[in-house]
């Protein structure tokens, strides 16, 4: 169980809040493909793959679609460290201000209807949402982690697998399987996420924010 719980480690930092930010971030990326037509919210590496598709198609009536949710994206990390810089000293830790921004923002975009111009402003305002979070919580254990996305995750695990087998250093060991379990959980994240799309749809996504609120109560012990 060390390799999951360690007490050095700040609460922020722990496997349980990148547990929970990994099956938020596995559920959004479902809601907006299958709730918000067919927009990854957290990938924007696929959005400026299809921004250049129908670029190259010249659909240019379509390539907002998928641009807009970039920029969100950019302002959503512009905002997270602009949080970072004015919550010191402030009651809460600036990863809690975040949190409760992202709920907020989810909420909103809950009542948001579902048609080809709000669904570029729902997944615009879940783009924000992600960068904030993949911003703000870089870390697991004090190793390099994403709980919107699973290339970096995949990138760690993989390389810390090939030193433990290559040095048998159970260091390498612990991250390769914290690193290989967040990908497991972001995966059943987006199982749960398009269970409960399908079936709520547009508000489906408050769902995602009993994850958020969960981990912005467990931090709440520590303020870290």
């Amino acid at each position: 169980m060390g390799i999951y719980f360690n007490k050095g480690i700040q609460t922020s930092e722990s496997f349980i809040v990148g547990s929970l930010l990994a099956l938020s971030g596995g559920y959004l990326d479902t809601y907006t493909f299958f709730g918000r037509g067919e927009v990854f919210a957290n990938a924007q590496t696929g959005n400026m793959v299809l921004v250049a598709i129908n670029i190259a198609q010249k659909n240019y009536h379509e390539i907002w679609k998928y641009l807009i949710p970039i920029f969100s994206f950019l302002l959503g990390v512009l905002i997270s460290e602009y949080i970072r810089y004015v919550a010191k000293d402030k009651k809460y830790h600036h990863r809690q201000y975040v949190l409760l921004l992202e709920i907020f923002v989810l909420c909103i975009v809950s009542f948001i209807k579902r048609d080809n111009l709000s669904n570029i402003i729902a997944n615009s305002l879940v783009s924000f949402v992600c960068a904030l979070q993949v911003e703000s919580f870089r870390k697991m254990h004090s190793t390099s982690f994403a709980s919107t996305m699973c290339t970096g995750n995949l990138r760690t695990a993989s390389e810390n697998l090939f030193y433990f087998i290559s040095f048998k250093d159970r260091k390498y060991r612990d991250i390769a399987i914290r690193s290989f379990s967040i990908i497991i959980i972001f995966i059943i994240g987006a199982v749960i996420g398009t269970v409960i799309t399908l079936q709520f749809k547009q508000i489906s996504i408050l769902f995602v924010n009993i994850f958020l609120i969960i981990t912005f109560l467990f931090m709440n012990r520590e303020h870290l």
